[in-house]
């Protein structure tokens, strides 16, 4: 008989999704070795910023997710300007987007550092 664990968190670390996001850092869905299931996900989040319905005049075309281990916050930020450059890219060139209007200072001042930071400002032609 296969003694119980003492640790709460034994079946997280043994874990292939919180395990990649952890080695690999954020990820897409389709990076990830498979589905996060509810448990998983307490320990992570998505980053998606099409979900508030702001900035629906303007059609930008869909983005992809990005999920991320809680504290990897900026790295997640800039996965998903890389992952969805076009959409990022027509959002800044407006004062009014679903970025800045659909998430918190927090969120949007990562964002605008990299976005600065990443050399992707001096494209903006």
């Amino acid at each position: 008989m296969q003694e119980e664990s003492p640790f709460p968190d034994e079946k997280t670390r043994k874990n292939e999704v919180l395990m990649h996001l952890y080695e690999e850092g954020p990820a897409t869905a389709k990076e990830l070795p498979r589905d996060p299931n509810l448990r998983e996900r307490r320990w992570m989040g998505t980053f998606d910023v099409t979900r508030s319905g702001t900035g629906a005049s303007k059609s930008r075309g869909r983005t992809v997710a990005v999920y991320y281990l809680y504290g990897d916050e900026r790295r997640a930020v800039r996965k998903y300007i890389e992952t969805n450059e076009n959409f990022v890219r027509s959002c800044m060139a407006d004062k009014v987007n679903p970025i800045n209007m659909g998430m918190e200072d927090y969120w949007w001042q990562m964002f605008c550092e990299e976005w600065v930071w990443g050399g992707y400002e001096e494209d903006d032609s």
